[in-house]
């Protein structure tokens, strides 16, 4: 806001810190912070496809090196380019996606530079990225491929003796 960005960033749902961080907008002036509480999931999804692009950030730790928020697969459905502070496998993923520009969760500035070059990428270039994160998700974790996968890799003999289990 200070360097005259447009940017307005919406927060959807609420977790542990939320009350913290509405004090923290309200106690240095944030304006172009919005907080919408819980929403219905597809309200959030429809918010993340068209917004400009979706931040994903996870404090650096070693139990989170391990770990990939579900909220990143929704992501590569969103289309919405993602702006990634992660590590380990869910950095990994953000990376290969093609469709995200990461920042240090550790260092504030690196997400105003995430975020300025994102800004700086022409409209084509910003809709590159929208189409490889959707192609990314339909190739990679749309459920029916997933079961398909599943079922490839299980084979017919374990559909038989699923089918006698399940009796």
């Amino acid at each position: 806001r200070r360097e005259g960005s447009p940017i307005t960033f919406d927060f959807y749902g609420s977790g542990a810190s939320e009350v913290e961080l509405r004090a923290l907008a309200d106690r240095v002036g944030a304006t172009n912070i919005k907080f919408h509480g819980r929403v219905p999931v597809e309200d959030a999804f429809r918010a993340s496809a068209t917004s400009l692009a979706q931040i994903i950030c996870l404090q650096p730790s070693p139990l989170f090196a391990d770990t990939v928020p579900s909220k990143l697969f929704s992501a590569f459905a969103a289309g919405s380019p993602i702006l990634y502070g992660l590590q380990g496998e869910a950095q990994s993923l953000a990376a290969e996606s093609g469709g995200g520009l990461s920042f240090d969760p550790n260092n504030a500035q690196t997400l105003v530079t995430a975020v300025n070059d994102l800004l700086s990428l022409s409209v084509a270039e910003r809709e590159a990225m929208r189409a490889r994160l959707r192609h990314y998700f339909a190739e990679n974790f749309n459920p029916e491929v997933l079961l398909r996968q599943y079922v490839e890799i299980l084979g017919p003999s374990s559909q038989a003796s699923t089918k006698s289990v399940s009796r």
